[in-house]
């Protein structure tokens, strides 16, 4: 997998606003597992409104239309991010996977009350 740098701009799939791509490697738990996705991005031009960024991964990017600056650091944050990849216990985050388990944890709630 290539990684893309902060501040490329992508167009998703199923989706009309262009996304910044502002981190990368976004990790989260949700109960006893931890996951990850490639990405956080943001609306383009808007940039971050309140917390709310968008999380996805390599496969939902249609298109990059713009890609951001690479330099040396840049090249040392590509090795740590990919050693990190190999090393990580987190499984890596599908969209549909992660709505999956949310949905099931709201109708464990609900059966506990």
């Amino acid at each position: 997998m290539r990684i893309l740098p902060i501040g490329t701009i992508v167009k998703l799939k199923n989706e009309k606003h262009k996304v910044m791509i502002v981190s990368r490697m976004i990790s989260l738990t949700l109960g006893e597992e931890k996951y990850y996705f490639d990405y956080a991005g943001c609306v383009y031009p808007r940039g971050i409104v309140g917390q709310h960024v968008a999380n996805f991964n390599e496969e939902d990017i249609e298109e990059v239309l713009f890609e951001g600056f690479v330099d040396e650091d840049e090249e040392k944050e590509l090795e740590i991010i990919n050693q990190w990849i190999q090393t990580t216990d987190c499984k890596r985050a599908d969209l549909n996977l992660i709505r999956q388990i949310v949905e099931l944890k709201q109708k464990e709630k609900k059966e506990e009350k």
